[in-house]
């Protein structure tokens, strides 16, 4: 009984870990998130590979949800990124965009589609000539997107990301779904 209930743990913990990527080939994380007043640095790793493409399939985008920003309420302003995120990719443009009726968000044109994009733990700061950002923010939640961060409709959401809590590692997630599967499986042990 005992290896049969391992086994099915293992294989809950499995499947949970490959119904929480876009798909069984998709894996992107990332990790270190922390800002300025007029920065955002991340580290990146993984690829693309198997993510809905987007209508902008040659943009990266970070959305702002949360009250993280505190610039103007309309208008573009250039960017600046220390390098691309990609290690297949070139950086091409990319600026700071807000209107009244958008989560602002910031973005980067890269060299052609991101379909075959991958990160190798690249760390990269974006950043701005002015304190737009707030530091003491109390929703300083981050949304990394594929494509145009303009509106849903437009990218494929990759992690919303809270600056002051980090994402759990996909490790963590499996040690977590093996736990309750465990659980679920000594409930109906006791049962019986």
């Amino acid at each position: 009984m005992k290896n049969a209930l391992s086994a099915w743990t293992i294989a809950m913990a499995a499947a949970l870990a490959v119904s929480l990527t876009p798909s069984a080939n998709a894996l992107i994380i990332f990790s270190d998130v922390t800002y300025t007043t007029n920065s955002i640095t991340f580290t990146i790793d993984g690829d693309l590979t198997g993510y809905i493409a987007p209508q902008h399939p040659e943009q990266f985008s970070i959305r702002m949800p949360g009250d993280i920003f505190i610039g103007p309420t309309s208008g573009f302003i250039p960017n600046h990124w220390s390098a691309s995120p990609f290690d297949n990719k070139v950086f091409t443009l990319g600026n700071l965009y807000n209107n009244y009726d958008t989560v602002p968000y910031t973005w980067s044109g890269l060299d052609g589609t991101l379909a075959d994009a991958y990160a190798t733990n690249n760390t990269v700061t974006v950043s701005w000539s002015e304190d737009w950002l707030d530091e003491s923010a109390s929703d300083p939640t981050l949304e990394f997107v594929w494509g145009n961060g303009h509106d849903n409709s437009l990218h494929t959401l990759l992690v919303p990301y809270d600056v002051t809590s980090p994402v759990p590692e996909p490790t963590t997630m499996l040690l977590l779904g093996a736990g309750l599967a465990g659980l679920v499986g000594l409930r109906r042990k006791f049962k019986k």
